[in-house]
């Protein structure tokens, strides 16, 4: 499709008079006709998804604050994608009247690229109309209300801080521009690596140097589905590193607004980030999903910790690379375990962003597996969460689980020691789990307690298990939802270990009818403290 122009501003210029720009610490890429033409190849010979009707994009490109060296890159980009996919028109505007409501209603989803607002007040339209807050105001609506009917937005990188200080688009958009730490190397894991609009990284992290964008205001209840989260022990981040991995820290994901589509993508600071064809196929992918001819699910992943605290992420593992983390975990084995044996042999990574526990036969022998972090990791009260994948067969279940030898403590309830079964996922008819407390050791004096509880949808794809382990009750969740709650036996007060096993016996079924290997495959575990007062934790 033709490519159409609504004024001519800076970006136009500086791309028409092939000007050097400031790249800061990346080598300066001019925009040439040789660059154009490796940009080009390097994208998707045609879009995903074939549009529905002749589509029609804004892209809009001012800054008045910021200005990044990459936004006559992100144009061409863009423009190009158009050109050779065909999945829309591009009309590119630098000039606000383009926000007017009859504006709008010509396009069917608007593309912000890097629109820097300056500080304090963070308002693009404040910035250029002066003291005509009522203007400002009506054309901030226009925007809100546009994507709200059913169209959509892409933001890109510095895109977000548009109208950064505005609760309403703050919400709309997912959050606010925090801070970044230093430009730097920045690995990008998938959350969902089979999620649709990630197909592109075909399974595996993006690495680039980037601004590492860290947000706030409506990113705080991650009303979004995430897509890219930093590996911020990547990060070097000076006196800031411990603010950093206080939270996750996702820097792209979709949502809906409305009966509207929102596509955040912080990717990226810099020009050289578009040389790797998964940054540009994942555009596109974005692009049609805020079109409408791109679904797929964007239902909110609320997860992670209870709202209603201030919490800190201070501890976690995303499966990355080729190696089991031994800091963080030992593997259990070799030895009997049940009516199987724990091999360590069993336990992998995939190089995929999952740890990989399978359940095997050799001859007559039956194998399962798992990790520990005992001597390495062990907590006491907070938030534990794991997303994962249960095994498909039967005979073989999956735990999550915390532990260590003070369970065999006999005299003062679970106080002075318990093993708490986050989840054991036995049953392959029924969609359902098993959460449990054991406490005075395992023999005569042993005492329990445990609940069934369901769990819609547990066989099929990835789902998350928690526990809130307070001082005064344990609280389980899955998929974000308590399922149950309890103080038995007294609430544990000493240091606990994590283990994430899976385990063969007669509880989970006659493993002779299973068609092994079966695998029980792990995205995360994290683990999450409350946080009191200023640098106090639970």
């Amino acid at each position: 499709m033709a490519r159409r122009a609504l004024g001519v501003g800076a970006a136009a210029v500086l791309i028409a008079a092939g000007a050097t720009l400031d790249a800061g610490s990346m080598p300066v890429v001019k925009i040439t006709p040789e660059w154009r033409a490796k940009i080009r190849g390097l994208m998707p010979e045609k879009a995903r998804v074939a549009p529905k009707k002749a589509r029609r994009v804004l892209l809009f490109s001012l800054t008045t604050g910021f200005d990044h060296w990459v936004i006559p890159h992100t144009d061409a980009v863009v423009e190009l994608l158009a050109e050779k996919t065909g999945a829309f028109e591009v009309v590119r505007a630098s000039d606000i009247k383009v926000f007017e409501r009859e504006s709008l209603d010509g396009f069917d989803a608007v593309i912000l690229n890097n629109n820097c607002s300056k500080d304090p007040g963070r308002n693009m339209f404040i910035d250029v109309l002066g003291d005509d807050k009522a203007k400002a105001e009506t054309l901030e609506k226009n925007l809100l209300e546009f994507v709200a009917g059913g169209k959509g937005i892409t933001l890109i990188h510095g895109a977000i801080v548009f109208l950064n200080n505005s609760p309403a688009f703050s919400g709309m958009v997912g959050g606010s521009f925090d801070f970044h730490p230093a430009q730097q190397e920045v690995t990008l894991d998938l959350v969902e690596p089979e999620h649709p609009l990630l197909e592109a990284f075909e399974a595996k992290p993006f690495v680039h140097v980037d601004e590492p964008y860290l947000f706030k205001g409506a990113y705080a209840t991650k009303e979004f589905r995430p897509l890219l989260v930093m590996d911020t022990s990547k990060l070097d981040c000076g006196n800031q590193q411990k603010r950093v991995a206080s939270d996750v820290r996702y820097c792209a994901w979709i949502k809906s607004h409305g009966k509207g589509r929102v596509f955040y993508c912080s990717p990226s600071h810099n020009a050289q980030s578009f040389d790797d064809p998964r940054l540009l196929a994942f555009l596109l992918d974005g692009i049609q999903y805020t079109l409408g001819d791109l679904g797929c699910d964007d239902s909110v992943r609320k997860y992670g910790p209870p709202a209603g605290d201030a919490w800190e992420l201070v501890w976690r593992d995303e499966f990355d690379g080729k190696e089991v983390d031994d800091t963080k975990w030992e593997k259990v084995g070799d030895g009997k375990r049940r009516g199987a044996y724990w091999l360590k042999e069993n336990t992998t990574l995939d190089g995929k962003g999952h740890l990989v526990v399978l359940s095997t036969k050799k001859d007559d022998r039956y194998g399962c597996g798992g990790v520990r972090s005992r001597g390495r990791y062990t907590p006491t009260f907070g938030y534990y969460e794991i997303r994962c994948k249960v095994p498909d067969e039967v005979g073989t279940w999956a735990a999550f689980w915390l532990y260590a030898p003070c369970v065999g403590n006999i005299g003062n309830g679970g106080k002075d020691g318990a093993e708490i079964d986050i989840f054991e996922a036995t049953w392959r008819d029924q969609a359902k789990v098993n959460v449990a407390l054991h406490w005075d050791g395992y023999g005569k004096e042993h005492r329990s307690w445990a609940r069934q509880v369901e769990t819609p949808g547990v066989n099929e794809g990835f789902h998350t298990f928690g526990l809130d382990w307070r001082p005064d009750v344990y609280v389980f969740y899955y998929d974000g939802k308590e399922v149950a709650r309890t103080d038995a036996g007294g609430v544990c007060e000493v240091p606990l270990y994590l283990k994430v096993t899976t385990e063969i016996g007669e509880w989970a079924g006659d493993i002779s009818k299973a068609k092994l290997p079966d695998a029980f495959v792990v995205d995360y575990v994290r683990v999450y403290q409350r946080v009191k007062k200023a640098g106090e934790r639970e």
